[in-house]
């Protein structure tokens, strides 16, 4: 790409080990130990820390949680990617497409979701393409579908495309669809 490099999220790896870090990324975690400060890895191995910083997310805390976390509920920005919605269905088949073990994620269907309504706005742009074009483009998308279920807008006033959130649950070693109306509240006497 031609984006700045200062844009880049990631230092450069002489960066992490000039400062002693150990950078993983990928690395599927299966347990973590926190009072011996060791991290079990899916593929057997352990690493001790000092420190430890985790890319949150759901999974992270279905795994942090282990067996207290059966039965909490997480809100989602994105449906669960086992949803039959259009554009999860065509998430999981870009994917696919991309990449036969790939597993679906709920940070890469927001990713892909993000890039969609970019590729939208995109797709009205004529000329050079900068960010004030691309701002341009975005705020007038208006009120458009994508397959998510629900309508999104932006606009010079709208920056937030969606603000629906959708909830999940742990069930076992999973985090799994759950329908707002399957949600109670316990009746106290």
């Amino acid at each position: 790409g031609t984006a700045p490099e200062d844009w880049m999220p990631l230092k450069p790896p002489e960066f992490y080990d000039s400062h002693a870090i150990d950078l993983r990324l990928g690395a599927r975690v299966a347990a973590i130990d926190a009072d011996a400060r060791k991290l079990t890895l899916a593929d057997g191995g352990s690493l001790g820390f000092d420190r430890l910083l985790i890319a949150t997310g759901a999974e992270p805390l279905r795994l942090a949680l282990g067996e207290a976390g059966e039965d909490v509920v997480i809100t989602q920005v994105v449906p669960h990617f086992e949803s039959d919605l259009p554009i999860v269905q065509s998430y999981r088949d870009a994917l696919l497409a991309l990449d036969a073990e790939a597993e679906p994620s709920f940070g890469s269907l927001e990713g892909y979701i993000a890039t969609r309504i970019l590729c939208r706005a995109l797709e009205s742009t004529s000329g050079e393409i900068d960010r004030e074009s691309i701002i341009n483009a975005l705020e007038a998308l208006g009120t458009f579908d994508i397959g998510l279920g629900v309508p999104l807008e932006l606009g010079p006033e709208k920056h937030q495309a969606c603000h629906e959130v959708w909830p999940t649950i742990i069930r076992g070693d999973r985090i799994v669809p759950l329908a707002w109306s399957q949600l109670t509240v316990p009746v106290t006497k």
